[in-house]
């Protein structure tokens, strides 16, 4: 799923993606939106790399063969979810009105056209989803046998072998965290609500008296909130660890990533944007650097993995940096045309991202 698990770290742990100069494995075309718009983090489950736009495309992640490719548009990634009425993950999309779940491979095919794609639909009626402020989808999260949707002032778990609605509560606003059985679903105006996965019950909410909650990572030892003035760390226990509101800095809806107890977050200065690494145990900055993150830090999440971050940019593709130093290792972009990139994706030691119209896998050469 999109920020690589329920908890939302944007960290993958056991992957090593191209360190010092990477070289594209494979790459294929896909049908992309035109413009300046976000550009979705393809998602990579058993094998199999699903990349979603103005259509869903599936392809081997080994050598980018085709397995099948659907005339279906998506405006977020999908969360694969293992349920228990099928012998095969269901990819799980947001729906203008709730959810639906797909078989993984596209159904059966009989003549080029594909049958049993769809195993269910999920809906709660009149439901308008939001991400950043604007008309845009956010991407389910998968944790447990539900997949969770988040709304306009709800937030739907669905059974993800029926497609049931479970339960559903208020304040959803942008994308849920789970960790230890607990759901942490920023509200701007309520806080970071608290609800137990498996019975919907509500808990006490974390913020609002301090700070705005516009963002939510559930790392090990604390949450990680993007608020409306910068970055909060809040306890467990609801207490709020420390706040970090840097001078001439603004911050945006944008996910931040956590990684070995460091957030990653990107920042819109005067002039310059900044991705800015502070530590996470009391709050305080590690490096800032002046890499330029896209224009805007809500569609551009960073990924970390073994000691590298990824983030897209605003006119430089795709940019490794370095986690200890905020150094640049690398830059990647083909053409001429300099547009925006998707968060990356790194599994074992590939990166997979969407970039330029296509659907890429790099490695290090």
């Amino acid at each position: 799923m999109e920020q690589y698990d329920a908890a939302g770290t944007s960290y993958s742990r056991t992957a090593s993606g191209p360190k010092e100069n990477p070289r594209v494995r494979w790459k294929r075309p896909l049908n992309t939106r035109l413009g300046f718009t976000y550009k979705s983090t393809p998602i990579i489950a058993e094998g199999r790399v699903y990349a979603v736009d103005q259509e869903l495309l599936c392809v081997d992640a080994i050598d980018g063969t085709q397995i099948f490719r659907a005339d279906r548009s998506y405006p977020a990634p999908p969360a694969v979810i293992t349920a228990q009425a099928y012998r095969s993950p269901t990819l799980a999309f947001a729906t203008q009105s709730g959810a639906e779940g797909l078989h993984p491979t596209g159904g059966r095919s009989f003549a080029g056209i594909h049958f049993g794609s769809t195993r269910w639909q999920a809906s709660l009626d009149n439901t308008v989803y939001f991400f950043g402020g604007g008309q845009q989808q956010i991407p389910p999260v998968a944790a447990d046998g539900t997949v969770l949707v988040t709304a306009l002032n709800d937030l739907l778990a669905i059974d993800a072998s029926s497609g049931d609605i479970r339960w559903h509560g208020t304040g959803g606003e942008a994308r849920p965290a789970v960790r230890d059985n607990t759901v942490y679903v920023p509200s701007f105006s309520k806080g970071v609500i608290r609800y137990n996965l498996e019975t919907g019950s509500a808990m006490s909410s974390i913020g609002t008296s301090s700070f705005r909650p516009l963002s939510v990572a559930a790392a090990p030892d604390c949450l990680v909130i993007g608020t409306d003035r910068g970055l909060a760390g809040a306890n467990y226990d609801g207490s709020t660890r420390w706040q970090y509101k840097p001078s001439g800095l603004d911050r945006d809806y944008g996910a931040v990533a956590v990684a070995e107890d460091v957030a990653y977050a990107g920042f819109r200065g005067d002039d310059q944007n900044w991705l800015v690494a502070i530590d996470i145990a009391d709050g305080s900055e590690r490096w800032r650097s002046k890499m330029a993150p896209e224009q805007e830090p809500q569609f551009a999440p960073p990924t970390v993995a073994d000691g590298v971050v990824y983030v897209p940019t605003e006119d430089d593709g795709l940019v490794a940096i370095d986690a200890a130093t905020g150094d640049t290792r690398w830059r990647f972009t083909e053409g001429d045309q300099r547009l925006p990139w998707s968060p990356a994706a790194v599994v074992s030691e590939t990166l997979y991202a969407v970039g330029n119209g296509h659907l890429y896998a790099l490695e290090e050469t």
